[in-house]
């Protein structure tokens, strides 16, 4: 009825239909491919619970799926073979195979971990063309992609952005690039192997026989077996290379980091990580990174008509003139992309230039061309050195997708060294603790705040596993799990450090604060236990509270509600700062009563400090002249009057006694 009042009264709704569909249905039935029999027995058990007759003129199509599986090996596509695949499978002639596997809107080459000879591929089947039956999609790939496999996001494979590769974790460590170094190493110690998958999204009265008779012949010469060890460990390196150079550029000094030479590498490393596991991006600027990044080479045609990746130069055919019919353009196609046409070229004329060259990928595997200067006294933070291709900085915004001064501000704010935050679902048991202090030798860590809490009378801390790209688990029998005792002072010192770290910039670009020596992280209940605030702030604004503005101060710092409108990424300091998020998470998993008795816990520390961050429920740090500003008393000498941070006194302390 709903379809016939569209068609009837709205003039977009012509040919409407609903869309039924059946997910998280692969693998639900196997069988042999050259078992009719078993095909017809795997397609009945399939729909036999989808009652799908009770939909009357329905058409129902079905993903068919084929897997070429050796054990220990990673069974990969060869990337020449695609032609033989598309003909084979979709029972198409030369022609049509021919031109199904010319790239495109419909047709399009997924490669592999950087090699250019290995990869699958996406297909829409062109209109034109003799075939078979309907077939509606095609899709080759290996099955190694599900360990970082992220289908509802930008891309197909969980990636990372320029803004995460500029921002590490306080370590100066890449939390992308760890969770893909966990997910190869647990892939390798779990004696994983890929698969090589085909999929077809054909009519339901097709699918049995579809994906029939895969031969040994035909296989020999559409895939590539490489010993498993070898493939994890070949991924591995490179993940690591790439993680290396970046946690290297962020321990340098800002100023150089922000060379285009250096964010050139950048963007390098982050498109080799992301090739890892994607389609290479192809997007805008990539033409011009290719260019800044690999060798160039000279040839004997336009460069706008040389393929990119290629081992030997390969002409691609004229551009098609309007007017001709469609059978003329295939003719010319053939007699453009004969062997006759191609140019033959000397590797010795492989070249670093800037005028007729193209980039080339001269070995089959992506590699940025040399040399890489690496951190040095001279320049400490690694980058490619001067080349005659150069890189413009509307190519690394494209790329970035942010403007240039927008990737400053973000290099700009990346955490000072000698803060540690380590990830809570680490694999490795000294990557399982929270905030610590860089020590140098002779210091002894600091002791905990909380010896005296009886572990028994809490429930056991499970530390939250972050998701490292893989639908695998990770083995941490050995691993040895923090008690509350080592869970709340992790959260104190984070918090301690965090509103240090976090406090307004003057409009000069200055700190307010004053940190100690060593940095925020060197921030102890010292630094908030006086009332010569002055020693620790260039000027602020404070209120001289009462016993309930106090206490309010410390429940928005701790909020036991774990949807409190305090954890929203978007909160001008909150959100972003690690004592929220794991105490969120100690909120998230234990019981009202329990978080309350360790909430008092906490307070009796809190209530020893002299002063605090006046927080607001909107940010953090506060150093606006509003209404409650006027209330406060001003502490600060001329131009620093203006915009003031704000701070909290302890009421048992009097006012007068603040300076």
């Amino acid at each position: 009825l709903l379809i016939e009042k569209c068609e009837e009264d709205l003039s977009f709704g012509k040919g409407a239909f609903f869309l039924h569909q059946y997910r998280g249905m692969k693998a639900t039935t196997t069988h042999n491919p050259n078992n009719e029999e078993e095909a017809r027995n795997a397609l009945k058990d399939l729909f036999q619970d989808m009652h799908i007759s009770m939909l009357e003129d329905a058409k129902w199509w079905v993903d068919v799926g084929m897997e070429v599986h050796v054990p220990g090996k990673a069974v990969l596509w060869r990337v020449d073979s695609h032609f033989a695949l598309i003909q084979h499978f979709l029972d198409a002639d030369e022609a049509t195979a021919a031109r199904n596997v010319k790239e495109g809107q419909c047709y399009c080459v997924d490669l592999t971990a950087h090699l250019t000879a290995l990869g699958g591929f996406r297909l829409r089947p062109t209109k034109v063309g003799t075939f078979g039956h309907r077939v509606a999609y095609v899709q080759a790939y290996t099955t190694d992609k599900a360990l970082t496999y992220h289908p509802d996001g930008k891309t197909h494979a969980k990636n990372i952005t320029m803004k995460e590769a500029i921002r590490p974790n306080s370590e100066g460590s890449i939390p992308y690039v760890e969770q893909v170094y966990h997910a190869y190493s647990s892939a390798l110690e779990k004696k994983l192997t890929a698969a090589s998958r085909i999929e077809m999204r054909v009519e339901l009265q097709y699918a049995q026989a579809d994906l029939h008779m895969f031969s040994p012949a035909l296989i020999k010469d559409t895939v590539v077996c490489i010993p498993r060890r070898v493939w994890w460990t070949f991924k591995l390196m490179r993940a690591t290379a790439a993680g290396l150079l970046l946690k290297w550029q962020n321990e340098g000094p800002k100023s150089l980091r922000k060379e285009k030479n250096a964010l050139g590498l950048t963007l390098a490393l982050v498109h080799l990580l992301n090739a890892l596991n994607n389609r290479p991006y192809a997007g805008q600027g990539i033409p011009e990174l290719y260019r800044f990044i690999l060798p160039l080479t000279y040839y004997a045609m336009p460069p706008e008509r040389v393929r990119i990746y290629a081992d030997e130069p390969t002409i691609l055919p004229e551009p098609e003139r309007e007017g001709e019919e469609e059978e003329e353009e295939e003719d010319e196609d053939e007699d453009e992309g004969n062997d006759d046409e191609v140019v033959e070229v000397d590797p010795e004329v492989i070249q670093f230039a800037d005028d007729g060259s193209v980039p080339i990928v001269a070995n089959g595997l992506f590699f940025i061309r040399a040399p890489i200067r690496l951190a040095d006294k001279a320049a400490p933070v690694p980058r490619l050195s001067n080349t005659r291709a150069k890189i413009g900085w509307d190519v690394v915004e494209k790329l970035s997708e942010a403007r240039k001064d927008t990737i400053f501000a973000m290099i700009d704010k990346t955490q000072p060294p000698g803060e540690v935050r380590r990830g809570w679902g680490a694999s490795n048991k000294k990557f399982a603790r929270g905030w610590m202090r860089n020590m140098d030798e002779g210091d002894q860590p600091e002791p905990s705040r909380f010896n005296h809490i009886n572990p028994a009378n809490y429930p056991a801390v499970r530390l939250t596993q972050h998701d490292g790209g893989s639908d695998m688990g990770t083995d941490d029998e050995d691993e040895d799990e923090p008690d509350i005792k080592e869970l709340l002072n992790t959260i104190w010192r984070s918090m301690l450090i965090n509103v240090a770290y976090k406090c307004v910039t003057r409009r000069n670009g200055d700190k307010w604060i004053k940190f100690p020596h060593g940095g925020s992280a060197a921030v102890k209940e010292e630094f908030y236990s006086t009332l010569d605030v002055s020693s620790r702030l260039q000027g602020f604004r404070y209120v001289a509270s009462d016993y309930r503005q106090w206490d309010d101060n410390f429940h928005r710092m701790f909020p036991t509600d774990p949807n409190h409108k305090m954890y929203g990424e978007k909160k001008q300091g909150w959100g972003q700062v690690s004592w929220i998020k794991d105490w969120r998470r100690l909120v998230q998993d234990w019981p009202t009563d329990k978080i309350e008795k360790v909430k008092r816990q906490i307070k009796k520390q809190f209530d020893n400090l002299s002063w605090m961050v006046m927080t607001r429920s909107d940010r953090l740090w506060d150093s606006r002249e509003d209404g409650a500003a006027k209330s406060m008393k001003l502490v600060a000498r001329g131009e620093m009057r203006k915009n003031a941070p704000h701070v909290i006194i302890n009421p048992k302390y009097r006012a007068k006694d603040v300076k």
